[in-house]
């Protein structure tokens, strides 16, 4: 199956989602439950590096306002969850799991 374009990823996330799951991850990986951050804003795709770029203009944390939050995307088999997970170099920091609100 030929790779997902960013045209492809942008039409999958396009819709009503929920969020499941929030964990966030310390440095020797012990998992702990995330606090609420809400935020909201245009956003890009870049299929080769798997990645969607959330370019903030409005959030409940104020210092992300203006700036451009990366995230790493995946999909399970039927489309219906996606995974969003935020990385410091290779190590993941924490993810958000969401599921498709039919």
């Amino acid at each position: 199956m030929a790779a997902d374009t960013a045209a492809d990823v942008t039409r999958r996330l396009i819709g009503n989602w929920k969020l499941v799951k929030y964990e966030t991850f310390d440095q020797n990986g012990a998992v702990r439950p995330g606090r609420y951050i809400g935020y909201f804003g245009p956003f890009t795709v870049d299929a080769q590096k798997r990645t969607v770029t959330h370019h903030v203009i409005g959030s409940s944390y104020p210092h992300w306002l203006g700036t451009e939050q990366v995230r790493y995307y995946g999909f399970s088999d039927d489309g219906n969850q996606l995974t969003l997970s935020v990385k410091a170099g290779e190590r993941v920091t924490a993810t958000l799991t969401w599921v498709r609100v039919k």
